[in-house]
């Protein structure tokens, strides 16, 4: 019920506390209190800390992104991936 959801498709098993806009979640993702997913691909098993920021970003599977993390931009030309572990 914490949950902002705006045009996304969200798999089974995710597990959504913040807002995600125009994004696919995969299975098992986390997305943390207050943490943000906008026009975004977080792959499966993926952990959003809370209130991180992910933007214009593809988060590789399992990646953990940590609590606070800003990642990517809403003005980039381009699309970031996150590929390390843990991403701050």
């Amino acid at each position: 019920e914490e949950a902002v959801i705006d045009n996304a498709y969200i798999t089974q098993g995710a597990v959504i506390l913040g807002e995600v806009k125009n994004s696919v979640i995969g299975t098992g993702v986390e997305v943390g209190r207050g943490a943000k997913v906008i026009d975004s691909v977080i792959q499966p098993g993926a952990k959003i800390g809370e209130g991180a920021k992910v933007t214009r970003c593809i988060v590789a599977d399992d990646v953990e992104v940590a609590p606070g993390a800003v990642l990517g931009s809403a003005d980039s030309e381009n699309i970031e991936l996150v590929a390390k572990k843990y991403a701050e």
